[in-house]
């Protein structure tokens, strides 16, 4: 029973991550012009002006790629197989075996595994949401007010 829950939570959580790396992928190709400010704008006010067929092409659009990345994600976190495949060749008349499938190194050290995936699912997700370019939007000072700021008092 532990076990059961132990791959549950393992899938639960490739999946997030798969979901956070085909979101931010799908928004980075489909909408180069917008930035993280008008997801929050969003985010904050609703999109009650959204036609259904949007948000239905775009669910389907990103179906597949996840559960692709999430099964290929947790294949790779199975460490007992009936058959084991192995890359084999020959390098001076002796013979190397080198395992393919399954990666016992993944299977051993699963949470590790799962932060390595978490991690890259942040850095994918800061980069394609372009929350970079918002915080240093945020950080960055401007003199625009400095420059064409006209008191109305010297009017």
């Amino acid at each position: 029973m532990k076990k059961r829950i132990k791959n549950a939570v393992i899938f639960i959580i490739l999946l997030i991550a798969s979901v956070v790396i085909v979101g931010s992928a799908y928004y980075y190709i489909e909408y180069p012009n917008q930035d993280f400010d008008q997801i929050i704008f969003y985010l904050l006010n609703g999109v009650e002006g959204t036609a259904p067929s949007v948000v239905n092409t775009t669910i389907l659009a990103c179906m597949i790629p996840i559960a692709l990345i999430c099964t290929l994600l947790y294949a790779l976190t199975i460490s007992k197989t009936k058959k084991q495949m192995y890359f084999i060749f020959k390098f001076r008349s002796k013979e190397f075996k080198i395992p393919i499938y399954p990666i016992k190194l993944i299977a051993r050290h699963k949470k590790i595994y799962l932060a390595v995936v978490l991690l890259i699912a942040i850095i994918v997700a800061i980069f394609g949401f372009r929350v970079n370019k918002y915080i240093e939007n945020i950080t960055h000072e401007t003199k625009i007010y400095d420059e064409l700021y006209y008191d109305a008092r010297d009017v």
